[in-house]
């Protein structure tokens, strides 16, 4: 082990920075995260910045987080509200077709009918 000493017995802990293992006593300088058997050694603690500034990086961290969070969302909301719009384009284009098409009908009907009209004023 790290701290030199025979083996006492003790569970033994790995240093979360550094990786040597240490007994669990021997932690006393250092953070001990029991429920992970993890810990950081003396030296290993030293070289952390100090706890003001571990709030800071980690506040900024997660505002980090969160903003590539909110960009990927709204990145997904956009590209389903092109597809929402595109499928709204294509149905609108398709509506307009079709009264084209109705339009063409209606204009052939009436020529015809004006046709026979006409046919039947010479009779």
């Amino acid at each position: 082990p790290a701290c030199r000493q025979p083996g006492t017995g003790s569970a033994m802990l790995g240093c979360g920075g550094c990786k040597q293992k240490l007994h669990a006593e021997c932690v006393r300088g250092g953070r001990v995260l029991a429920e992970e058997k993890l810990c950081l050694c003396p030296e290993c603690e030293k070289l952390l910045p100090p706890a003001q500034e571990r709030q800071t990086l980690l506040q900024i961290l997660l505002r980090r987080e969160v903003l590539i969070e909110c960009r990927r969302l709204l990145h997904l909301h956009c590209e389903l509200c092109s597809r929402d719009r595109q499928r709204d384009l294509d149905t609108e284009l398709h509506r307009f077709r079709v009264l084209k098409q109705t339009g063409r009908l209606g204009d052939r009907i009436f020529q015809y009918n004006r046709v026979l009209l006409a046919e039947a004023n010479e009779l």
